[in-house]
């Protein structure tokens, strides 16, 4: 019997279930800490990667060209483009984790910010890292960035709203 491949959907439905679920957990001093961040660290991965791990809605200008490339001279498989990109949270899953386990943050709101970006190994190299998330990070990379869904290239501004308005999550 061959297992049907679950759709982005679900495993967005499935994600935000089980991180409610270990968000509520009690378990007084049994369950460890360590053990409700590392599954809820997977959680948001699994979320980012919904789509496949360099298929993200979001892609830099020159992952873009990377994969075409490859694509081209017929290396576009998984080991070369693990080779030249990498899958970023555009907003950094430490600072999602912390904000998921304070139970008066809105699920939700926050779970909207679990967002893949497919780039290149040197734009991420580029990337601050330190007192900086979110779009800013990768404004101040000077990274071009292209959303899959609607067609356009970044205007910061924009991916902001977009992401304060679309609570299912963006892939």
């Amino acid at each position: 019997m061959t297992k049907k491949k679950p759709t982005p959907e679900e495993i967005i439905l499935s994600t935000t279930e089980i991180i409610r679920y270990i968000r509520e957990m009690s378990g007084g001093n049994i369950i460890l800490e360590k053990h409700r961040r590392g599954l809820i660290d997977k959680m948001i991965w699994y979320r980012t990667e919904a789509k496949g791990k360099y298929k993200t809605t979001y892609q830099s200008e020159r992952a873009i060209e990377k994969k075409k490339e490859l694509k081209k001279a017929g290396e576009n498989n998984s080991k070369n483009i693990a080779k030249y990109l990498r899958h970023d949270h555009v907003h950094m899953r430490e600072v999602l984790i912390n904000e998921l386990l304070d139970k008066n943050n809105d699920l939700d709101l926050i779970l909207a910010k679990a967002i893949g970006c497919t780039i290149t190994k040197e734009e991420h190299s580029a990337l601050p890292h330190k007192k900086c998330d979110g779009w800013p990070r990768y404004e101040k990379a000077r990274i071009r960035v292209f959303n899959t869904d609607t067609g356009k290239w970044n205007d910061y501004k924009d991916f902001v709203q977009s992401d304060k308005k679309n609570l299912n999550g963006i892939l």
